[in-house]
């Protein structure tokens, strides 16, 4: 696959700084970048944080705020982050994480210790590109929706199922989607729809006070105008640590920009994401009709159940397109105590088109085929709907909270 080639810009550099700065060296970087790497127009002006306050909030995309005492700058930041939309950095002197998440709670996107170099400084100043469109006051308010594919077993198409459905709630339904790939290691989210990995996954989950929707959206691939993406790569020896609320915190902050949310969630993550599956709105188990399938489908049934009894959940049963299960659905669903919501044939042809194309199966199926009803049905319910006059719409849009 020609991987480089398709992957999308996730940050670009601002088109308007405003800076309220007196320190020389800090002036002299900023007028460098603007000179020379692509910034359209940046303009300084001195006074520091309580200029910023007592002027009119500029039309500018990143306001560069120099705080002399972080401990004063608290409410002055959080009053100056309340009505302005603009991304707000702070720089200032005093290197300490107290400082750093004193300022980040009261709506500094990030906090700098100077001095900067021009490459630290250009870093900070970039934006996440590709992002939603904003939300207007006559959109309507859409209440989130986050549903969780879980394989029963390995290899039964659980992240092609993701992936697809992910695809569909954004390309036909025309919703704005997420999909996260929470296998830190060997997630394949991102191959499967040819796109290289971003940034961040791991520091999300391991350290969750970090999260926020601007850290999510500066980690995720466009794979199109609606389907964002948020998987990783991880060295196979590297060990990952995610902490109990990682996940669901994630997804929470997602969940600000993005209506439709779907995440991948492999059975490894399952102790640190029992949260996760309270939060969901609707888990789909994915699994193979072989015994080990049936064990394995009970169990995680009965798991789900203990830890979200009003959580909705899917049996989708997979088996070979031209083969017969190893166990009958009949049977299957018998011994399990549940029906088979849905039984769709894997087609071995259109998975390797899909893959060789880095596009999802079903976009290689007719829409009649049983494995895009199942595609079909399972993201309709995904995508929330949004009130209008008393009538539900998919079309509304929310806004990247940054």
């Amino acid at each position: 696959m020609a991987m480089e080639q398709s992957r999308k810009a996730t940050t670009r550099l601002p088109d308007r700084v405003v800076a309220y700065i007196d320190d020389t060296a800090l002036c002299d970087g900023l007028a460098r970048l603007a000179d020379g790497c692509g910034i359209a127009m940046a303009e300084v002006l001195p006074g520091g944080l309580a200029a910023a306050l007592a002027d009119d909030a500029p039309a500018a995309e990143v306001i560069l705020l120099e705080i002399e005492n972080p401990d004063d700058a608290v409410e002055a930041l959080s009053v100056l982050s309340a009505r302005s939309d603009a991304r707000l950095l702070a720089v200032g002197r005093r290197d300490d994480v107290r400082t750093y998440r004193r300022l980040r709670e009261a709506g500094a996107s990030d906090y700098l210790v100077a001095p900067l170099d021009d490459d630290d400084l250009l870093t900070a100043l970039r934006v996440p590109a590709g992002r939603p469109a904003r939300e207007t006051s006559d959109t309507p308010h859409l209440t989130p929706r986050v549903t969780v594919f879980l394989g029963c077993r390995g290899g039964v198409g659980t992240t092609s199922l993701a992936v697809s459905c992910a695809w569909w709630a954004a390309e036909k339904l025309k919703t704005q989607t997420a999909l996260v790939d929470l296998d830190l290691v060997f997630g394949t989210a991102t191959l499967a729809l040819d796109l290289l990995p971003g940034r961040g996954l791991r520091e999300a989950l391991e350290h969750p006070e970090r999260i926020d929707p601007l850290f999510v959206g500066s980690a995720m691939i466009n794979a199109t105008d609606n389907l964002f993406v948020l998987g990783a790569e991880e060295h196979p020896g590297l060990e990952t640590m995610p902490v109990p609320d990682g996940p669901v915190r994630l997804i929470e902050a997602v969940a600000e920009s993005v209506p439709t949310i779907m995440v991948d969630l492999p059975r490894a993550m399952l102790p640190a994401s029992r949260d996760l599956i309270r939060r969901a709105d609707e888990v789909v188990l994915v699994t193979d009709l072989s015994l080990g399938g049936l064990r394995d489908s009970i169990r995680l049934r009965t798991l789900c159940r203990e830890c979200a009894p009003d959580t909705g959940l899917t049996l989708v049963g997979t088996v070979p397109a031209t083969g017969v299960p190893p166990i009958e659905r009949r049977e299957f669903e018998r011994a399990c105590e549940c029906a088979v919501d849905w039984l769709v044939p894997l087609d071995g042809k259109a998975a390797a088109e899909a893959a060789s194309a880095g596009k999802p199966v079903a976009a290689r199926l007719k829409p009649k085929h049983a494995y895009s009803r199942a595609v079909r049905n399972i993201a309709e319910r995904a995508v929330p709907a949004a009130p209008t006059d008393g009538i539900h719409t998919r079309k509304a849009k929310r806004k990247w909270l940054w």
